[in-house]
């Protein structure tokens, strides 16, 4: 299949509930709307994109501190082996998302084109399905996690030293893999804000996650705490704010999206599922991807270049998450502008974007690159000691990510999937291929110069191409139906 069939095909991967598929950026029914209702609308997305930013701006300050917090006072209560582990074991939980089938994020785009349709039946029905999915699984891999996990053999896997036991990075990955299943049928309540584009609520949800979480790890490091400890601290984060999310989306439209086992339908479960199934394999290979460089240093390495890379990762990570404040509101944004057939609004808003995260991301991660050595000395008292390869590497990296990551909002927004699922194939094995060489000659920058090679290779040249044409087309549709 070529990627050009792929982009023509991918808008027919979604059909509403009312059994009405939907034409890539136009509606039939939108494009007759006064100029006044469409006018009304984009003052409405608009508005939402900038409440989301508000308040996602602030709730970053706790989230920052978490980052600024945890990684001195892990480095200084575990030592640099052990931080590696936590590093590790922190990442691989990112990869055990998968296992929702895609469902979660489909919720994004199924209550966008419900809330738009008003059909409180339909979104009812749908979101019960997946709450009631989501906790059927998770209570499956809770159990299979004791199954697994001991039978893998980590001190392979992760090259373990000898003051490092497997029995203790067994026990480390049972507690982090186990919170995570606890919180992830509580992952929908966030969808389904994102989806009403009410993502500002989930910023406050995650503030208040931060905030304790902030508390428990100076607690963990005053009592002087394990490698368990300082693991559970991270994961307990989406707990609390899944608890919290979940609450404030129970009391949004009168309480529909408030799950009803008596609504589970076969229907609505199969109908998320195929929205979802091209999500779940772009969750796979963008886990792939972007999620396994701290294992492939880990066992081709060793755990002190582990921590090289968490520790510098980290550090650009707080710079770029201010970069990013704007990109969750986009996709519900970009969704909604798709069903109402407004191209216009989606080409200016996604160049805008696009430039102003860009330079906002390359302005704050800059001085770090020039200035890294002294920050860190503050930071962490001189730490890890990572090289200047890999800070450079880093820079390149994270800001490569901000760019993706704008792209990827405004590709799941129009419901264009099956390209991002190629060019991620394409790129999580080129990732592969180009990481463990290069980490084996050249340790913690060798993985990311490979990601670096490969997103370039196998994401952004692609996307240059065929973004353009895609939204052409778009708005080529929308003008012939007005």
């Amino acid at each position: 299949m070529t990627i050009s069939k792929a982009v023509d095909e991918s808008a027919d991967l979604c059909e509403a509930m009312t059994g009405s598929p939907e034409n890539g950026l136009a509606s039939e029914n939108a494009d007759l709307e006064p100029a006044s209702v469409q006018a009304e609308r984009r003052e409405s997305r608009n508005r939402s994109i900038l409440l989301g930013a508000g308040f996602a701006f602030f709730s970053k300050f706790p989230a920052l501190l978490v980052m600024i917090v945890s990684v001195p006072l892990a480095i200084d209560a575990l030592g640099e082996e052990r931080f590696g582990v936590w590093v590790t074991v922190t990442t691989l939980l990112t990869l055990l998302r998968f296992l929702d089938g895609g469902a979660a994020n489909a919720v994004i785009n199924i209550v966008a084109e419900c809330d738009q349709k008003q059909s409180k039946d339909a979104a009812k029905s749908l979101v019960s399905s997946v709450y009631a999915f989501l906790a059927i699984v998770a209570c499956w891999c809770f159990g299979l996690q004791f199954l697994i996990v001991p039978q893998i053999d980590w001190g392979w896997l992760l090259s373990l030293p000898d003051t490092i036991s497997s029995r203790e990075v067994i026990v480390v990955t049972l507690a982090g893999a186990g919170s995570y299943f606890i919180s992830m049928p509580l992952t929908v309540g966030a969808k389904v804000l994102t989806g009403l584009q009410k993502s500002h609520w989930v910023s406050i949800a995650n503030s208040v996650a931060n905030v304790v979480s902030v508390i428990a790890t100076v607690i963990a490091w005053y009592v002087d705490a394990g490698l368990v400890e300082f693991v559970l601290c991270f994961a307990a984060q989406p707990i609390l704010s899944g608890i919290i999310s979940t609450w404030l989306s129970f009391r949004v439209r009168q309480g529909i999206y408030r799950p009803n086992m008596r609504v589970v339908s076969r229907h609505s479960f199969s109908h998320a599922l195929k929205v979802g199934a091209l999500f779940w394999v772009l969750q796979i290979c963008a886990a792939v991807a972007y999620q396994c460089d701290a294992l492939i240093v880990s066992h081709f390495a060793g755990l002190t270049e582990t921590a090289k890379l968490g520790l510098v990762s980290r550090l650009f990570l707080v710079a770029n998450s201010v970069a990013m404040l704007v990109m969750g509101p986009l996709w519900p944004a970009f969704r909604e502008a798709n069903l109402a057939g407004d191209a216009d609004w989606v080409r200016q808003t996604f160049k805008k974007s696009m430039k102003y995260c860009m330079l906002v991301s390359i302005a704050l991660t800059l001085p770090l690159t020039f200035f890294f050595n002294p920050i860190n000395q503050i930071w962490t008292g001189g730490s890890a000691d990572p090289t200047g390869w890999l800070v450079i590497s880093v820079f390149l990296w994270s800001n490569l990510q901000v760019a993706g990551r704008i792209i990827a909002m405004l590709l799941n927004g129009l419901h264009v999937i099956k390209l991002q699922v190629i060019c991620s194939i394409l790129m999580m094995v080129l990732n592969v291929a180009f990481s463990i060489p290069l980490t084996v000659y050249y340790g913690a920058s060798g993985v990311v110069l490979g990601s670096v090679l490969s997103f370039t290779l196998a994401i952004l040249l692609p996307y240059c191409f065929w973004i353009p044409r895609v939204i052409d087309r778009q708005c080529r549709i929308a003008e012939g139906t007005r």
